[in-house]
């Protein structure tokens, strides 16, 4: 029976792991993003991986033979333990293809939060700390606006460290 697999790929080498694993026959997926990038003075947007250094093939490890996309060009190994690889939860993948756009990029929800909604921070160096939430800053991380020594500052959360203030 198939099923995904992760692979963890060279650094910056996902596009070049998928294509030779596609060229090997293998069916993979890369989920992409959109991302905002500002480079002299200018902003564009590109499509970076949703999961830096991953990718996913779907196989049937009792089938085929998965040994070699160990020693693809571009990819480290496949994600397991011991010496057989371990599969990704069942419809992880699913889901996420399911939000993918039409111009290609996964679409991510929006923040449950509003510019001015007051947060707590409930981990890192700023933990217990309320602040006003101010926008998501990517995928991953959000900037809060926090009153600290009579002065406002703006620092960056991980988005699973900001909760809504009661």
């Amino acid at each position: 029976m198939k099923k995904w697999y992760a692979v963890h790929t060279q650094v910056k080498s996902e596009n070049k792991a998928e294509f030779n694993l596609i060229r090997q026959g293998y069916e993979v997926y890369c989920p992409q993003v959109k991302k905002y990038r500002r480079h002299a003075r200018k902003t564009d947007v590109i499509t970076v991986p949703l999961f830096p250094g991953y990718i996913f093939a779907l196989l049937d490890i009792d089938k085929q033979a998965w040994r070699s996309i160990n020693g693809t060009y571009g990819v480290c190994y496949l994600v397991g333990t011991g010496d057989r690889p371990s599969p990704v939860p069942e419809g992880l993948v699913e889901a996420i293809a399911a939000r993918q756009a039409a111009d290609g990029g996964v679409e991510l929800p929006h923040s449950v939060f509003q510019a001015g909604d007051k947060v707590v921070i409930d981990g890192g160096p700023f933990k217990g700390l309320v602040g006003e939430f101010m926008r998501l800053k990517d995928s991953e991380r959000v900037l809060v606006l926090l009153d600290i020594m009579g002065r406002k500052v703006s620092t960056e959360a991980h988005f699973s460290f900001v909760t809504a203030e009661m």
